[in-house]
Parts: structure tokens; C-alpha cells; sequence
């Protein structure tokens, strides 16, 4: 959202709970985008980790030795990425409980 810059004078206008709205909505706002960071961080993570071990298994290929990476790695990573959004979600559901009480 836009946040359009006004003077004090504006401001003091706002029922406060026009004031009280706003901060919360910002605040909601802002949560839900360091949660959307920490996911992408977590996905660069992990497709950081699969590239190294891609690279590594590769050059066994290449020097002629087995390759330790399965497809099983690639289930494992996929369900830890589903349970960290699941648990973010239910971070998200019980703020917003407080904030609803």
C-alpha cells in the first residue's frame, strides 16, 4: 500500500480510530512481507543447497563414481517447504486471533 505523506495538521484531523485502523493495517502489512521474505530465503536457500549438491554429484559423474543424490533429497526438501508455510500460516491465523480479541 501507499502511504501518502501528510502534515500534522492532516493527521490530528483522523479519528483515532481511523489512526488505530491504519497502524494495524500497516502492521498486518508488514508481517505478511517479512513472512513472504523469510519464505523466499528459505526457497533460495534450499535450491542454493540442491545446486551445490547437483554440481557435486556431477563431477562424480564425470570422475566416473556413483552419484549419492536420489529423488528422495527432492521429497524431503518439498516437504519441509510445505510444513515451514503451514506453520507460518498458523503464525498468521493465531496473530490474527489476538488482534481480533
Amino acid at each position: 500500500a501507499v502511504v501518502s505523506t501528510q502534515s500534522t495538521g492532516e493527521v490530528s484531523r483522523l479519528s483515532r480510530q481511523d489512526i488505530e485502523d491504519k497502524v494495524y493495517e500497516l502492521s498486518s502489512e508488514n508481517v505478511e512481507l517479512k513472512k513472504q521474505r523469510h519464505t523466499q530465503d528459505e526457497k533460495m536457500k534450499r535450491l542454493a543447497t540442491k545446486i551445490l549438491r547437483l554440481k557435486s554429484d556431477m563431477k562424480k559423474l564425470q570422475a566416473g563414481k556413483p552419484a549419492k543424490y536420489t529423488k528422495d533429497n527432492d521429497v524431503v526438501e518439498d516437504l519441509k517447504m510445505k510444513l515451514s508455510q503451514q506453520e507460518q500460516e498458523i503464525s498468521t491465523l493465531k496473530q490474527k486471533l489476538v488482534h481480533a480479541k
